[in-house]
C-alpha cells in the first residue's frame, strides 16, 4: 500500500539508531509517498506540553483521534519509509491543519 492520508495521524515505527529495536510513536505525514523506497515526510507527536518556538499545540486532538492533549513537533520534521507507517488514527481538523502550515512556513524560513 503506497497511498496515504495527508494530514493524516498515524502510528509510525521510529527505528533505534543504536542497537535493534524501534518504538511506536503518532506522527502526522506531510507528503505523498515518493521514490523506490516510497519515503514520506512527517512530524512526530508528543503528548508533553513544552512547546518550541516552531511546535504547535492541537485544539481538535480529540477529533483527530487522539487520546491526550497533543503537540506536533514541527522543529523534527523528518523522513520515513511508508511501510513504517502503521495505522492511521485520524486527520488533523481544518484550524489544526492551517495552524501546521504556519509553523511550517516559519520553521523552514518560506514566505
Amino acid at each position: 500500500m503506497t497511498d496515504v492520508v495527508l494530514r493524516g495521524l498515524y502510528t509510525a515505527r521510529f527505528r533505534f539508531l543504536e542497537g535493534a529495536g524501534s518504538k511506536i510513536r503518532p506522527v502526522v505525514v506531510l507528503s505523498r509517498p515518493v521514490g523506490p523506497f516510497n519515503v514520506v515526510s512527517v512530524v512526530p507527536l508528543s503528548s508533553s506540553s513544552a512547546l518550541t518556538d516552531a511546535d504547535i499545540a492541537l485544539d481538535d486532538w480529540q477529533a483527530a483521534g487522539l487520546r491526550v492533549p497533543t503537540v506536533v513537533r514541527v522543529h523534527r520534521i523528518t523522513a520515513f519509509l511508508r511501510e513504517d507507517l502503521n495505522a492511521l488514527l485520524g486527520t488533523l481538523s481544518p484550524g489544526d491543519s492551517a495552524k501546521l502550515d504556519a509553523a511550517l512556513r516559519s520553521h523552514l524560513v518560506l514566505s
